[in-house]
């Protein structure tokens, strides 16, 4: 690894900040403000341009300010000067959301909570970690790395420490442009980190779930962590003639692999590149027709893909399949018990997403097949990250994913299989709130509705209702985001503005329980973040929704 400096931003959260807070000269709009108890306030809001100076008077950033509704802002491209006084960040905003970022040269800056230092070193990569601008949807340098050798950015030397794997939040570094035999190459490349795909689709929230354990008793999947020392005092069904890639594990499909990274060990599986692959196992007995069962597993794409898919899951079946003889029909004749929704994207490289659902047991179930298995075997396919074929990464048209932490036992009410599959059973408001906080920083109540086209609640809301009371009750410095989605029909317009109205009476209804506004935030999506279809009746209630974030 090279001794020189790793490029990185360091960004100082707010507890550690003992510097003043910026001065801003600018205009300002006052907007009065009825309460909820009628009282009128009066409330300033930056608009227009400003320029702010730091502790020593010196200008350290500067943009623009845009006032809707009740709120102000930040629009546009905002302007970052480091303390010689050169513009060395620009950002671009949306709302307050930074969608893009752009690093000009090396410097600091002390600007509040814009703290930031930057330092290039254009042998190495560019590591970014921001607080700020956690979310950002478009990265560029520019200074680019010079060289750098392949197996070093892989972690093949040293000891495997692996730049990709090792560098957190958005990571810039170089790309081959031809082979010449002994992997150099010259250029740059963007990679979008894993929060940038849970802001576009919320959903993926929903599967960073830690699961049940597996070390459960009751769990019938014979080594289900990918253990290459695991033993079992049964001895399991004979597999031949395929090869095993773990004890109890095997090949079903070509040739998936076994991978062993340091103290970490699970199996991985390519979807397109090369080949389609299958992995196969065994269970510790039959399952028994009738009853209920839960599934979960862990999937990773792999650091250097580029795209991603969906539809992940299990095939049972009572005998061995081999799934390189396999038609059409006999997929038909197989069809998954457990696979993602069709708007989970599996495209994660830095966090594991958990598929978790129940299932009915046919009866005499004895192997286990893990895969993408899409309807009709059409992939849906996201492209992550810009692919410029003069410069092509290794592995950026594969789809390839890891697996871990495989579990499959019996429903247990004492142990809560929670459902983001296709056709989950709408059962996850028995959850109460704080318990959806647990499993996500972001959660929904199916069954907080309204009365068609109007704003007010039905009775069936009281129950998750007085649980988000008693969740901001026990947390008193709490606050949460409340957003109002609406399905597909009617005029767009129309259903923007009943989608704010729907989150802002949600909104009052926490205020006139006494919960604090000043905790509380609400907008509206209308019908531009769809989880589902809009064109069946199933697919447009769950896309009518309030959802709730926590903001901290």
């Amino acid at each position: 690894m090279h001794k020189q400096l790793l490029c990185f931003f360091v960004f100082l959260l707010f507890a550690q900040l003992k510097a003043q807070e910026p001065k801003g000269t600018g205009k300002n709009v006052v907007l009065k403000i009825k309460t909820s108890y009628n009282a009128t306030i009066e409330k300033l809001l930056p608009t227009g341009h400003w320029k702010y100076t730091n502790a020593e008077g010196e200008l350290c950033k500067e943009g623009d300010y845009k006032v809707e509704g009740e709120k102000s802002y930040q629009t546009g491209t905002w302007l970052y000067y480091n303390t010689e006084g050169l513009v060395f960040v620009k950002i671009t905003y949306a709302k307050d959301k930074p969608q893009q970022i752009e690093i000009l040269d090396s410097g600091s800056n002390l600007c509040g909570k814009s703290n930031l230092s930057v330092e290039i070193d254009t042998a190495d990569i560019y590591h970014v970690k921001c607080f700020e601008c956690k979310d950002i949807l478009k990265f560029s340098v520019a200074k680019v790395p010079t060289k750098v050798s392949f197996s070093e950015l892989k972690g093949e030397a040293n000891g495997g420490d692996s730049k990709i794997e090792k560098a957190g939040g958005l990571v810039v570094y170089p790309i081959p442009n031809t082979s010449n035999g002994n992997g150099d190459f010259t250029g740059s490349a963007t990679i979008q980190n894993d929060s940038v795909w849970i802001l576009k689709y919320p959903i993926i929230s929903a599967s960073l779930i830690k699961g049940i354990d597996i070390k459960n008793k009751r769990n019938l999947v014979l080594n289900p962590g990918f253990d290459r020392n695991y033993k079992h005092k049964k001895t399991a069904a004979e597999i031949k003639p395929k090869r095993k890639i773990f004890p109890y594990w095997f090949e079903a499909s070509e040739t998936p692999d076994p991978i062993v990274k340091n103290k970490e060990s699970y199996a991985g599986f390519r979807v397109i590149g090369g080949n389609y692959e299958v992995i196969g196992g065994e269970l510790l007995k039959p399952l028994e027709a009738g009853e209920k069962y839960c599934f979960q597993m862990q999937i990773k794409l792999k650091e250097t893909n580029r795209r991603a898919t969906t539809n992940a899951g299990v095939i049972l079946s009572e005998e061995v399949l081999d799934f390189d003889k396999f038609t059409t029909a006999d997929f038909l004749n197989h069809p998954a018990k457990i696979i993602s929704a069709d708007s989970l994207y599996l495209c994660q490289r830095e966090n594991w997403q958990t598929i978790s659902g129940n299932f009915v047991a046919n009866g005499d179930e004895r192997f286990l097949y893990i895969g993408a298995f899409p309807p009709n075997y059409k992939l849906n396919i996201l492209q992550t990250d810009p692919i410029d074929t003069a410069t092509l990464f290794p592995g950026a048209y594969e789809i390839y994913y890891y697996v871990d932490n495989v579990l499959l036992m019996k429903s247990d009410t004492a142990v809560r299989c929670i459902c983001n599959i296709n056709d989950c059973p709408p059962e996850e408001d028995t959850l109460k709130a704080a318990e959806l906080v647990k499993i996500a920083k972001q959660f929904v109540f199916r069954n907080i509705q309204f009365e068609t086209n109007k704003t007010i609640l039905l009775l069936s809301a009281s129950p998750s209702l007085d649980s988000l009371m008693e969740l901001l009750e026990e947390n008193p410095k709490m606050r949460l985001r409340i957003t109002g989605h609406t399905d597909g029909d009617g005029e767009e317009d129309a259903n923007q503005i009943l989608s704010e109205e729907r989150a802002k009476r949600v909104y009052d209804f926490l205020v006139e329980n006494g919960i604090d506004a000043t905790r509380l935030e609400y907008d509206g999506k209308g019908e531009t973040e769809p989880i589902e279809s809009n064109k069946n009746a199933k697919g447009r209630a769950k896309n009518r929704r309030v959802t709730f974030t926590v903001l901290d």
